[in-house]
């Protein structure tokens, strides 16, 4: 009997489950129950995360019923998570096999250097059979075995199997000139007669002002790995900046000795003369000190005066008398780096007692907090503290940090060095956690080695959350000191974050915000300054194609720069100088068919970034039709924060297009808005400009370039404030022209043809390395090639200017003719090997030889220089 209401009760049950059953099936069919079956199914392992399992539920309620929309709402969301688990996993296997590759490296080093070592003890005079590691092959037709080149370089390989495992290498650079009226000169040289300065209009030369770059030099790099883990280096460097000369510390007094001014001559050997200075007075008047002969380790005599003048151009002159007979202590510093390195698995520490700016940490933050600066610019890690003064007359003026400009060689390497140590710590690309810092001091070149003037000092740390997330940290010091006592200091602080989704690939969106506080003048605590103050930064970069699933917008190559950037009044960073990276490059602005370096194209677009400045920025930058149309834009808007004041607004827009194979074009637009001035003048100015370059034939090419613009250039306008060569604003419009003819008739001569006309007839001889070239000229160029060791170069430039001097004494615009001419013979007796012949001079240049499409002189230079360079 029981067990028959059990029977009876699972049989109810039943029932009531086969009519819902029914129902369903009345209401959808019997497809729709198991579509429903499926989809339920399907989402259960979905949830699991057992993707496999959910696509094949998914796929088999698509079999039954196709346009299941929850099925496929769910495929589309399995699809697009197996996607990013894919790239994810490609990501990894791209980090292992890295990872993989450096420690099989770091491997491999160490088995060489263990061999290395036992071949060492077991051979202290290496033999022949050691000779093949060390030798020096190159292509047969450069050289034969009696060449002095390869015998120089063989007796260093063997001095170098003598001393090993020390390791010596370098060069060496003879010059020698010659002037039309038989002066020889073997010494003269100076980075100085390169600037865009005073000298253009002031100077002996004027607008012939050049470096000659006349000078001797050897240089010999000491590298060696004392051990697994520690080396040493070591570049000793023997030219006319290695010899300096001091005067001690003298006083001079004007003619009722009311006034007075303590002075320290300092001497270079590249010029054999004392170094321009500048001095301020007791009462706050300025001393300019030219550059004064030195004869016999004395100055010649000379007279010394100064000037000074407020805002309104009030002030007085007086004489200081004549200054001579002041002897110079002369030291010989050879040393230009000095380090010791020790690397470990996990950390490495590097002391240099002598090192360059390249030694700074330069840290990859969005502000770039240390070590930000143009190319161009000394970094400010070597900037200097100079004490505030109470001047008599004048009255107070606050210390301030100093860039250092004019310690420089002809090459353009900074010659204040660096004295510190740098820790690191982790592997900042592949690691999860990294560290870097340094901690230096700068030192003059005139400095004792003992003076403390400033200690700056960074620390930069990275962690990897995950693959997508990472955070940071920034801090910045610096110390300024007079006389061991601290004066001023700095610190800028901030942290940082990045993200890399997955799901976007090339897709980076960073952030930071830091803070600043500076104290100044603190040994003079009547004037002592304390100010704080914050930054912010914003940035995006990502690809269109990847923004979106693959399978929308595969076509269209977008490349996208955001940025959004406050600088606080106050915010002051005291290891970056945003100062000219704010500004486009003078050549940036320039249309030209010469070819950019990556390196040059990285750098010639400003970002308006300053201190007291709010920006926005966007570039947008795109490949079409296989890489034929090449678009740039960029826009940037920049307030000021303390008042909310517009400061300009910058739009600029490029294409590059490849009409044909042989046919390419450009345009460039730029509009700079500027606010008007306090008279209600609009300052705004803008440029366009069109190209064509069409290769004829494989012989024949021709460029064309039009130009119009309102823009026009500072220098030489900024030497003076009585007259103004450039226009009052609303600025003029003008056209300039430039039109090229490449001719080569025979694979080894090649004619070059060129015309400019500038309707500013103010425009001036400097034309920016070879990236522009705005003065009015007309230029034949012939360069014979008769092999690859041979190549000689005629040039001769006819250019009109107007006289500025004349218009700043009379108001003349006079347009005078010159003429330059030059010529040069080069011949590489190998790759590392090079002997020089020039005549004249035409363009700025570290290597014996000039630099394209430039004017660095007017006239022709009566000079024959002769140069040998010789790498080992």
């Amino acid at each position: 009997m029981r067990k028959s209401w059990v029977w009876i009760i699972f049989i109810i049950i039943l029932s009531f489950f086969f009519k819902g059953v029914a129902y369903a099936f009345l209401e959808k069919g019997w497809e729709g129950g198991v579509v429903d079956y499926y989809c339920e199914e399907g989402i259960k392992f979905y949830e699991q995360t057992e993707y496999g399992k959910a696509k094949e539920a998914f796929k088999k309620a698509l079999l039954i019923d196709e346009d299941c929309e929850i099925a496929r709402r769910y495929l589309v969301k399995i699809e697009k998570i197996e996607r990013q688990m894919e790239e994810r996993e490609k990501k990894r296997k791209v980090r292992r096999e890295k990872k993989r590759k450096v420690e099989q490296r770091k491997g491999e080093e160490k088995i060489e250097k263990q061999i290395e070592q036992t071949e060492s003890l077991l051979s202290p005079f290496p033999g022949k059979e050691k000779e093949s590691i060390y030798e020096f092959t190159q292509p047969a037709h450069y050289f034969q075995v009696e060449d002095i080149s390869r015998k120089q370089k063989e007796a260093v390989d063997l001095l170098n199997k003598a001393i090993y495992p020390v390791r010596i290498s370098g060069e060496y650079r003879i010059g020698l000139g010659v002037y039309s009226d038989g002066e020889v000169e073997w010494k003269k040289a100076d980075a100085d007669w390169q600037e865009n300065n005073w000298r253009y209009l002031y100077g002996d030369l004027r607008f012939n002002t050049f470096d000659p770059v006349i000078y001797n030099r050897l240089k010999v790099n000491v590298d060696a790995a004392l051990s697994e883990n520690w080396s040493f280096g070591m570049e000793i460097v023997n030219d006319p900046w290695s010899f300096i000369g001091r005067t001690p510390e003298f006083r001079i007094y004007n003619a009722d000795k009311s006034d007075y001014a303590d002075i320290q001559l300092k001497y270079w050997g590249n010029l054999e003369t004392t170094i321009p200075q500048t001095v301020r007075t007791h009462k706050g008047n300025v001393i300019d000190i030219p550059e004064i002969k030195v004869e016999g380790g004395k100055i010649v005599p000379t007279s010394l005066s100064a000037s000074w003048s407020d805002e309104l151009g009030k002030g007085w002159t007086d004489s200081f008398g004549t200054i001579s007979d002041y002897e110079f202590s002369s030291e010989y510093r050879p040393v230009r780096s000095l380090w010791v390195e020790y690397k470990g698995d996990a950390w490495k520490m590097k002391v240099f007692p002598f090192g360059g700016q390249e030694e700074a940490l330069s840290s990859d933050d969005p502000l770039g907090l240390s070590n930000h600066h143009i190319y161009w610019e000394p970094s400010p890690w070597l900037d200097y503290w100079e004490q505030g003064q109470e001047y008599t007359a004048t009255g107070w003026e606050s210390g301030e940090w100093k860039k250092d400009w004019y310690t420089e060689d002809s090459e353009h390497q900074w010659l204040r060095r660096l004295r510190g140590v740098s820790l690191a710590f982790g592997d900042p690309e592949y690691g999860d956690f990294s560290l870097e810092s340094t901690i230096a001091t700068p030192l003059d070149v005139w400095e004792d080695y003992s003076e403390l003037n400033a200690l700056p000092m960074a620390l930069r740390a990275r962690y990897r959350l995950s693959e997508e997330w990472q955070i940071g940290t920034t801090q910045t010091g610096r110390v300024g000191y007079v006389e061991g006592s601290r004066d001023a200091y700095a610190w800028a602080g901030g942290l940082d974050i990045q993200y890399s989704p997955y799901s976007f690939e090339n897709t980076v969106l960073s952030a930071e915000i830091a803070r600043s506080k500076r104290k100044e003048n603190i040994l003079s605590s009547v004037h002592e300054q304390e100010k704080e103050d914050d930054a912010y930064k914003l940035k995006l970069t990502t690809k269109i194609p990847t923004l979106f699933p693959a399978y929308y917008y595969e076509d269209i190559p977008l490349d996208i720069d955001f940025s959004y950037t406050r600088l606080g009044e106050d915010f002051y960073a005291p290891l970056a100088s945003y100062t000219y990276t704010r500004d486009d490059q003078a050549w940036g602005r320039y249309l030209s068919f010469f070819p950019r370096s990556p390196q040059d194209e990285a750098v010639r677009l400003g970002d308006s970034v300053d201190i007291d400045r709010e920006v926005y920025g966007l570039t947008l930058r795109s490949r079409f039709f296989e890489g034929r149309i090449r678009p740039l834009f960029n826009y940037r808007n920049a307030h000021r924060v303390s008042d909310d004041e517009f400061i300009e607004a910058i739009y600029r827009s490029e294409i590059e297009y490849d009409i044909l194979d042989n046919l390419q074009s450009k345009i460039v637009y730029i509009y700079e808005d500027k606010p008007e001035d306090s008279e209600g003048r609009d300052l705004s100015v803008d440029r366009t400009a069109f190209g064509l370059r069409y290769e004829w034939t494989d012989w024949l090419t021709t460029e064309a370039i039009y130009t119009y613009t309102n823009e026009y250039p500072s220098f030489p306008d900024d030497l003076y404030s009585w007259v103004s060569a450039n226009p009052e604003p609303p600025y003029p419009h003008y056209n300039i022209y430039k039109a090229r003819v490449i001719y080569q008739p025979f694979s080894q001569i090649t004619l070059t043809f060129d015309h400019t006309t500038n309707e500013f007839k103010f425009a001036n001889r400097i034309a920016d390395d070879y990236y522009y070239d705005e003065l009015t000229y007309d230029g034949l160029e012939i360069e014979y090639k008769p092999n690859s060791k041979l190549s000689t170069r005629f040039v001769y430039r006819y250019s009109y200017v107007a006289n500025l001097n004349q218009y700043i004494d009379n108001g003349e615009e006079e347009v005078e003719g010159h003429h330059n001419l030059y010529a040069e013979i080069i011949y590489h007796i190998d790759p590392d090997a090079t002997l020089s012949l020039q005549y004249g001079d035409l363009g700025v240049y570290s290597e014996p030889e000039y630099i394209p499409y430039s004017h660095a002189v007017l006239d022709t230079q009566h000079l024959v220089r002769i140069f040998y360079t010789q790498k080992f």
